[in-house]
Order: C-alpha cells, then sequence, then structure tokens
C-alpha cells in the first residue's frame, strides 16, 4: 500500500515469515519452509522467478541485512533433543554472504539478530558480538532490569541511540511497544497491545496492534507514529460491526 494506507493490493498470493528488506530495497529476504530464501523486487513485483535458497539444513528464520547490504545474520532453531544432540552449527545466530556463501556460527543459544551502525557488529537481545574479532559478547542492555519478559522483537532506530522492543511485563497487560534510551538507561512504554513493528524512512515507526480482547470497531491495526509515540495515526479502518 502507499505510505498514507491508499492502494492496500496484495502482491503475493502466500505469507513471507520474518520478512527484511535489503538495504536498496530491491531484494527482500524471508524464511519458507525453515530456510532462508532471497526474492528480487523490481519496485513494483516480486520477480518468483529469481528467488534463491541460501540455506539448506536445519530451520532458519530471522534474516537482518548488514548495512551495506553484503551479509545476512540470521538464526538457526534446531537445538537437538533427547535422543539427537545439538549441531555444532546449530541453535544460534548464524552469518553469511548475500549469496548464501561463507556461513559462520556466531553465537549459541540468540535469536532474532539485528545489525548495528556497521558490518563489525550482530546484536541479539542486549547482547553485541564483534563477529570480525571473536571478541566476548558486551551487554548493552539488560531485559531482566526492566522486568522484561518474552521478547518478540528488539532493533535500533534509524539514529541508533535507542532501542525498540516488544516485550512482556508482569503486570499482566500483555505486549507492549518500549523504547530503550542507551545512554540514559531509560524505558518508555509507546503502546500497548503491539505485535510488530518497522522503522518508515522518514524516521516514523509503522506498528502493528491487536488485542483479541478489545476490538476496535473503527481503527484498524495498522498505526504510524512519531518515534518518540506521539501522534499514534491509524492507517487503516475497520469496516465491519461487532456482533452481540
Amino acid at each position: 500500500m502507499n505510505a498514507d494506507g491508499s492502494n492496500l493490493r496484495c502482491i503475493l498470493p502466500y505469507t513471507l515469515l520474518t520478512p527484511a528488506w535489503n538495504p536498496d530495497g530491491n531484494w527482500i529476504t524471508y524464511s519458507e519452509g525453515g530456510q532462508i530464501i532471497t526474492m528480487p523486487f523490481d519496485g513494483e513485483h516480486f520477480l518468483e522467478s529469481d528467488k534463491q535458497q541460501l540455506t539448506f539444513a536445519g530451520s532458519n528464520f530471522y534474516p537482518a541485512w548488514s548495512p551495506d547490504g553484503s551479509l545476512i545474520a540470521y538464526d538457526n532453531s534446531t537445538c537437538g533433543s533427547a535422543t539427537e544432540p545439538r549441531p555444532t552449527d546449530g541453535c544460534g545466530i548464524l552469518v553469511m554472504n548475500s549469496d548464501g556463501t561463507n556461513k559462520k556460527f556466531i553465537a549459541s543459544n540468540s535469536r532474532q539478530p539485528f545489525w548495528g551502525s556497521s558490518n563489525q557488529f550482530i546484536f541479539s537481545y542486549g547482547l553485541r558480538y564483534d563477529h570480525e574479532n571473536e571478541f566476548e559478547p558486551l551487554r548493552i542492555f539488560d531485559p531482566e532490569h526492566f522486568n522484561l519478559e518474552l521478547i518478540q522483537q528488539i532493533s535500533f532506530d534509524p539514529t541508533f541511540t535507542s532501542l525498540t522492543i516488544i516485550a512482556m511485563h508482569p503486570d499482566g497487560l500483555g505486549l507492549r511497544l518500549f523504547s530503550y534510551q542507551i545512554e540514559s538507561n531509560k524505558i518508555k512504554t509507546l503502546m500497548m497491545a503491539v505485535q510488530s513493528f518497522a522503522w518508515a524512512p522518514d524516521g516514523r515507526l509503522l506498528v502493528l496492534r491487536y488485542d483479541g480482547r478489545n476490538i476496535d470497531e473503527t481503527n484498524g491495526t495498522l498505526w504510524l507514529m512519531e518515534a518518540n509515540g506521539y501522534n499514534p495515526q491509524p492507517l487503516l479502518l475497520n469496516e465491519f460491526q461487532l456482533i452481540e
């Protein structure tokens, strides 16, 4: 759809799991059947005949492009079982070239990788990994300090000065969207009942907001708001009536 919510259209007849755009916007990477796939985009259509499979073993999700588009980090959730040992290159974060070559295991028992402002560091939850020098990871954020549980999504804002986080709080009010300021070590709630988010090129937040216990009869689930949580605007409007 357009940035103002108009011209909503379906461009693929199936779901892309954990999709991510490359920095230039001409490739999308996603998980299909537990494997990482890339597919080119010409600005209007996805070119399905040119899609490429990059991984071939285990269960792989959450691909993330490096800032210059040369690398893709992803997580492997094959962690073994009572009868099968954990693979040496499984149950953690890996990085590979954007064409699928040169796979390298980075960290065990970690998920949902994301990048900072350079190709040197890969982040997972609150830890920073230097995949070029293999130093010990550095903690930049402690979820337990703020009583955050079940982190669903986390990434830097476009200025790399704060982390945007979807997590659960023990108060029982469900998932919510937080902003954590790295320098001041302070956290702020931006919105309740948030399922997913993405950063728009102009620095605003695109948010998927849904609460099955309290359906809004007017506003839809897709919202756009300022980075500080101000001025939330629904992009889609509901067109139904609740049946009592």
